[in-house]
């Protein structure tokens, strides 16, 4: 695979800062658009992998 010669710089200008509930929301709204996820807790469980111990899941199909 070829290399990117792209390079990306940091613009201040362009920098919002995010705070509190804005934060959480401006965070969960891009980790949905980025998994593809319907809601934030699916983004999560998508990132985070493996299934917790505790949680009902479907028997894996042999």
């Amino acid at each position: 695979m070829a290399g990117n010669d792209e390079v990306w710089r940091w613009d201040d200008s362009q920098a919002v800062e995010y705070t509190g509930a804005d934060a959480q929301e401006h965070a969960d709204r891009n980790l949905m658009a980025w998994t593809g996820a319907a809601s934030p807790e699916e983004a999560a469980a998508m990132l985070l992998g493996r299934p917790g111990m505790t949680e009902q899941r479907e028997e894996s199909q042999r």
